[in-house]
């Protein structure tokens, strides 16, 4: 049985599906998507026992190397960005909203090429859309131009190889009929590229940083209301409105959560802020749960002690819930020990598979990014008492990003409390080791083990 995290939260979505419809997906309305070649991948379980297979930055892209992936990428960023563009006129039709010359202007920059005017006329829109004069309607086209840019950037930021590798590897991870939320910039941006330019088969991609947002709301209605049963602007208000009376509430009782403020200590002047829009989002998801009953959505990181992470399960190198509303055995939020060392596997493949590929500047970063999908997987063995499967997966962690300390610390800290402190000082020495200079770095944590802050 599947249990929520406490009866605020049931209130809240209860509060949210007031008045609203539910339905249950069309079953293979999505796959996998985003196959280059179409290539198969045993990466997706599918509903098979067959332990998902990380597919990672590869030396060869498919045999075309950087300057053949780097053409594939840009065609796809210009595909998208004129897929995206005919949203934007469909939904200003639908808004009877015009238009703007900037909003052209930038999507010419995306199809063209041109990373400095596309900066320039995000920038340009972004400010036209925040000012009180503003055109109306305008800041219900931000989100596609929002992900355009997201894609553009991710473009620039990413060795080409690399970019359409993880992407492949987050969508070859979904199962049939599954909906994916992003929870990164480029946890979303990326999957989200490779899903809209792959042909038949795309998944329900939507991304969980713009879904307080009702514009985007309104976004998600236009793009996917055939495929799912979508969140209503009602449905944002209602999550924004309880936020903000819960925040009063806790700023009365000086109680605040760890990011919330309330300006000048007055509970009326109250806003949702980003703590907020990140407890509104996940309500938000909830909400879309229980208005499907039957959907399986894959998320990238559910935060600890959310209710979605109380229903979630490491699936790859992502995570499954089920929804809560779907009857039966969901399975969501209860890891099994076999699941447990799939997910510890799967990680010690994707070490020895990165550790294999010369280490340049390029490629720390995306090593980095896997890293902390390592390491919020162990985290959350570790909370279900899997102990030796979160240990291993930790080290696959610290293997994958030999200079990041986030995998150190994390580790140090399960080991501490397992009461192995001279393990957790083994782990430290040996990080020193390997990193000449990080021994400050290194201090705080052995201070945590000493008992001092």
């Amino acid at each position: 049985m599947v249990v929520l995290g406490g009866v605020a939260v049931l209130v809240i979505v209860l509060a949210l599906l007031r008045g609203s419809g539910s339905r249950t997906p069309t079953s293979g309305s999505a796959d996998a998507g985003g196959r280059e070649g179409g290539e198969a991948s045993s990466a997706g379980s599918g509903g098979s026992s067959e332990r998902p297979m990380p597919r990672l930055m590869s030396r060869s892209g498919g045999g075309s190397g950087q300057g053949g992936s780097a053409a594939v990428v840009a065609n796809k960023v210009t595909e998208f960005s004129r897929g995206r563009r005919e949203l934007v006129g469909k939904l200003a039709e639908k808004l009877n909203v015009p238009v703007s010359p900037e909003v052209d202007q930038f999507f010419s920059a995306v199809e063209a090429g041109d990373w400095r005017a596309i900066k320039s006329m995000f920038h340009a829109v972004s400010s036209q859309a925040g000012a009180a004069d503003a055109p109306a309607g305008l800041a219900a086209l931000l989100p596609a131009i929002k992900e355009t840019y997201a894609v553009a950037e991710a473009k620039e930021a990413w060795p080409a190889e690399d970019l359409l590798s993880y992407g492949q590897t987050v969508l070859a991870a979904l199962k049939p009929g599954m909906v994916y939320i992003g929870g990164s910039r480029w946890g979303s941006a990326i999957p989200s590229l490779l899903n809209e330019t792959s042909g038949e088969g795309r998944a329900v991609l939507l991304d969980q940083s713009m879904l307080s947002d009702p514009g985007y709301v309104e976004y998600l209605g236009l793009m996917y209301s055939d495929r799912i049963t979508t969140l209503s602007k009602e449905d944002t208000e209602r999550a924004q409105g309880g936020y903000l009376a819960g925040l009063r509430e806790r700023a009365k009782n000086n109680e605040l959560r760890p990011g919330e403020t309330v300006p000048e200590g007055d509970p009326r002047q109250a806003v949702v802020g980003s703590a907020g829009a990140s407890q509104v989002s996940e309500n938000l998801m909830l909400a879309l749960l229980y208005k499907n009953p039957g959907m399986t959505v894959a998320i990238e990181k559910p935060a600890p002690g959310s209710p979605l992470y109380d229903l979630a399960t490491p699936m790859g190198p992502i995570f499954e819930v089920r929804s809560p509303a779907g009857g039966g055995e969901s399975g969501g939020g209860v890891t099994t020990p076999a699941q447990a060392e799939q997910t510890a596997s799967y990680w010690r493949d994707a070490a020895a598979q990165l550790q294999a590929l010369p280490e340049t500047d390029a490629t720390v970063s995306r090593r980095q990014s896997m890293a902390e999908m390592a390491v919020a997987q162990a985290n959350m063995l570790a909370s279900r008492s899997l102990g030796g499967q979160a240990e291993q997966t930790y080290r696959s962690a610290m293997d994958i990003a030999p200079a990041s300390i986030e995998p150190v610390g994390e580790l140090v800290k399960f080991l501490q409390g397992s009461g192995r402190v001279n393990d957790a000082q083994q782990v430290l020495d040996d990080y020193v080791r390997r990193n000449p200079g990080s021994e400050n770095t290194a201090d705080h944590y052995r201070r945590l083990l000493s008992g001092q802050r």
